[in-house]
């Protein structure tokens, strides 16, 4: 399938996938996203079943499709993003570039015009970074973690909201429905669930943590989200790797309020660049509880 081709949904008579219904070792990611991905990758290393629910029907290769609209433009992936993404996915530049990615050396081949004059990027570790369309670099992620023996993607469901216990204080799972006429709700039992579908989270619960655009949302013209998303999957794995060192496997209490924290500080220079830069224009607003530019 070509990037510029939809995904189609499978027969009707497709039969569903067993649903768990058991929270223990179980992890549910909401959303395929290149977070949502990452994030499962990550998962697979330290729970026994990972299951990613989508609402959109997933091609077989790279397509645009309707759930990532940014798809459309031009992406590229910053040195650091791309590093920890060779290191979750061994081979994942040689397989871009063999599928069209083009390698591009900053020093060489890029200039940006500020401040009245034209400069080139300063020298960098990583001499070559990888300019690919959004649905090639998607779908090389998506059959990489879908290979994985325990991990099983949904695709075609709905998330309609969050099961908490009785106090609403820690997330067991998640509500689905298929998208298909007639489609029962359905409940994925879960230990951990990870949102990578956008939400605005309003506090921290137990069992629950959000990756990707609704922890971060910077501004797409620095073409930082990518290298963010990875960021948060090496956050996540550090935290789960202290979190069973300093409790065991079985308990993730105090996880969601650790991460969280400990995202925020991974992000933070990331969230810098854009916010300075942004703040030379004019018609910017920024809160100043939030940002000094100068300090």
């Amino acid at each position: 399938m070509m990037p510029g081709q939809q995904a189609h949904p499978p027969d009707s008579a497709t039969p569903q996938p067993e649903l768990a219904n058991s929270p223990a070792d179980h992890a549910v990611v909401i959303g395929s996203s290149i977070a949502g991905l990452m994030a499962a990758r990550v998962l697979s290393e330290h729970f026994a079943r990972v299951t990613v629910v989508e609402r959109d029907w997933l091609p077989d290769g790279p397509a645009y499709r309707k759930g990532v609209p940014q798809a459309h433009h031009a992406h590229t992936l910053l040195p650091q993003g791309q590093m920890i993404l060779e290191q979750q996915f061994p081979g994942l530049v040689d397989e871009l570039l063999a599928g069209g990615a083009m390698a591009i050396d900053a020093a060489r081949d890029i200039a940006f015009f500020e401040a009245g004059a034209w400069h080139t990027p300063r020298a960098r570790d990583v001499k070559v970074s990888i300019a690919c369309s959004r649905p090639l670099l998607e779908n090389a992620i998506y059959h990489r973690v879908a290979s994985r023996a325990n991990v099983h993607i949904m695709p075609g469901y709905d998330t309609l909201g969050l099961r908490t216990g009785e106090r609403r204080e820690r997330v067991t799972g998640v509500r689905i429905r298929r998208r298909q006429a007639g489609a029962a709700e359905a409940v994925l039992a879960a230990e951990l669930v990870v949102d990578a579908s956008g939400r605005q989270l309003p506090r921290y619960l137990e069992g629950f943590v959000v990756c990707g655009d609704a922890a971060y949302a910077l501004n797409p013209i620095y073409a930082q989200g990518m290298t963010a998303a990875a960021t948060g999957s090496l956050v996540l794995d550090q935290c789960l790797q202290e979190q069973r060192r300093r409790q065991g496997a079985g308990s993730i209490t105090g996880l969601a309020e650790t991460y969280h924290k400990q995202l925020s500080k991974a992000v933070a220079g990331l969230w810098r660049t854009a916010t300075r830069k942004d703040w030379d224009w004019l018609i910017t607003e920024v809160d100043d509880s939030v940002y000094q530019p100068h300090q």
